[in-house]
């Protein structure tokens, strides 16, 4: 059981977090997650939230019911599978090519923009975070406590796009009670000026990946919140 449990803050997914069910419908893993409790969670976004109108809302709850029947039918796992004497050459340590290139001068003035941002995007709301993530976060401690866990922290990664940086401050501001960690330290934007250092605008990549981790190390192991 884990000693501490880290919640990535996330704009974009925290406003609509349908979206890679939308992107990879009926993939293993969408499949794989929408069990009755993801479901029951989807639903209250969807019908409590500013989503896009009626139809809209009619699509997303028919792929949810769709996903939830595969689920609870065990139907669609065998899809894209191997067996297990005989692992494919997956490695997750691996990094996926790198199909974004920026000049390094781009890089620069778009980490320097993201970083002076205070706006978040027009569709998104503007109560951060949303009374449906709070509620969220709220039952997911709840349940982490029951299994004796009670060590909880947040922390974004630094991105290109200024909405994400400001929700991300806007959000550790609301969320005063916990340790929240923003990743946007000058010193460690400065060592994230090359386009080698991202895979793209949200994404770190080689060099950029691992200064980020051993400064977010660095940062817990200064907020002493690590057992």
């Amino acid at each position: 059981m884990p000693q501490l449990v880290l919640f990535e803050i996330a704009g974009g997914y925290d406003n609509g977090p349908l979206f890679q069910l939308q992107q990879m419908r009926f993939s293993d893993r969408m499949v794989a997650m929408m069990d009755g409790s993801s479901a029951w969670w989807a639903f209250r976004w969807l019908f409590t939230t500013d989503v896009a109108g009626l139809p809209t809302r009619i699509v997303l709850a028919g792929e949810i019911l769709a996903h939830l029947s595969l689920h609870v039918g065990h139907v669609g796992f065998l899809w894209n599978s191997t067996r297990a004497n005989h692992p494919g050459g997956y490695d997750p340590r691996a990094l996926p090519p790198k199909v974004q290139h920026f000049t390094d001068d781009e890089v620069a003035r778009f980490v320097e923009q993201a970083a002076q941002s205070r706006d978040l995007r027009a569709d998104w709301s503007q109560t951060v975070p949303t009374n449906w993530m709070r509620a969220f976060l709220e039952a997911e401690m709840s349940t982490l406590n029951r299994r004796s866990v009670n060590r909880f922290a947040f922390y974004s990664v630094p991105s290109m796009q200024g909405a994400n940086a400001a929700y991300a401050r806007r959000f550790c501001a609301a969320m005063a009670n916990f340790i929240c960690i923003v990743g946007e330290d000058p010193q460690l934007l400065a060592g994230l000026q090359r386009d080698m250092d991202w895979y793209d605008f949200d994404h770190l990549h080689g060099e950029g990946r691992q200064l980020y981790t051993r400064w977010l190390g660095a940062r817990l192991l200064a907020q002493d919140i690590l057992p």
